[in-house]
């Protein structure tokens, strides 16, 4: 690499086609490559400088914040579990499964509504051996049984 071209490199002036060939081609070489990397020192740390880098990023990052959502994090599992149990332990309604409830049916204003519910009417009458509209003496009395 001529001096000119290291004096436009370093005073970061802009290169012509030919000079950034030469440079592309100068990085390229295997020797420039040794002797930059024959040049530089491997700088490992101390492990005392570490420990003191450590030492000084734990008082930085707020170790105190950390605890602080670890305290309201396990209160509200605390609370979420304490509903759960009261919950779980509060009473429930009985359903009874012999029982057959009989909704009573608002006034048909068509006929297939109509024809409908007396289907259902008939079908549940049917199924229990009972008849369910007044009037009809179809059921057996409490004389006969």
């Amino acid at each position: 690499m001529n001096s000119k071209l290291k004096k436009k490199l370093v005073d970061e002036q802009a290169l012509s086609a030919a000079e950034a060939l030469e440079l592309d081609q100068a990085l390229d070489s295997p020797s420039l490559s040794r002797a930059l990397m024959s040049k530089l020192t491997d700088d490992e740390p101390s492990l005392a400088w570490r420990s003191s880098l450590n030492q000084s990023l734990i008082k930085a990052s707020g170790a105190k914040a950390a605890s602080k959502v670890l305290k309201w994090g396990s209160g509200i599992v605390v609370t979420a579990a304490a509903a759960l149990g009261i919950i779980a332990l509060l009473p429930r309604p009985v359903v009874e499964p012999n029982r057959v409830l009989v909704k009573s049916q608002p006034v048909m204003s068509n006929i297939e509504e109509s024809l409908v519910s007396a289907h259902k009417e008939a079908d549940l009458e049917s199924g229990l051996g009972v008849s369910l509209s007044q009037g009809s003496t179809d059921a057996p009395s409490s004389d006969s049984l």
